[in-house]
């Protein structure tokens, strides 16, 4: 039994049109972070990501289905999920203090862009303020290619997105 072969055929069970490349917009996905192993023992880090809580559900439940299925093809191997949740949708908590968005929108306005509300597939300090009961919007930084190597947000973006925060002040 070879702990890395086991992650592998782990991996290959994951859908592919529900990967975070194959997917856009308010399809959720599944997302391997990281994996760290030997022969002996391996660990995979697995991020799962949704809009919905209960689409998480049921990504969890698949996955493990996949965990049971690869220890079935390994006999003596064995694979353990540990679940541990980052962050809810923002959303949600949002709604319950419209008047929080409002004053970031005219915030917004008065630094001379007119807001547009976008989904943002991934987490942000917002999410977990939010879910501790800060609510908390996303304030634009005016960026692009985000957690790519070729991240960047051009100098007059940087300006009105801080202008944004001061107006709020």
């Amino acid at each position: 039994m070879n702990a890395i072969e086991m992650v592998n055929s782990f991996l290959s069970l994951l859908p592919q049109a529900e990967s975070a490349q194959a997917t856009d917009n308010r399809y959720g996905f599944y997302f391997p972070l990281e994996i760290k192993g030997k022969p002996e023992e391996a660990e995979l880090l697995l991020y799962l990501r949704d809009f919905e809580e209960e689409v998480v559900k049921r990504r969890i439940e698949a996955v493990k289905t996949f965990a049971q299925s690869v220890e079935a093809a390994y006999p003596g191997g064995k694979v353990t999920v540990n679940v541990k949740k980052q962050y809810c949708n923002m959303l949600q908590h949002l709604r319950k203090a419209p008047e929080v968005t409002a004053l970031l929108e005219e915030a917004i306005r008065e630094s001379g862009i007119e807001p547009q509300t976008e989904i943002v597939r991934g987490g942000t300090d917002g999410a977990r303020l939010s879910e501790l009961g800060i609510p908390t919007p996303n304030v634009f930084a005016g960026g692009f290619n985000f957690h790519s190597r070729k991240e960047w947000v051009p100098l007059p973006a940087m300006v009105r997105a801080t202008q944004t925060v001061i107006n709020l002040s």
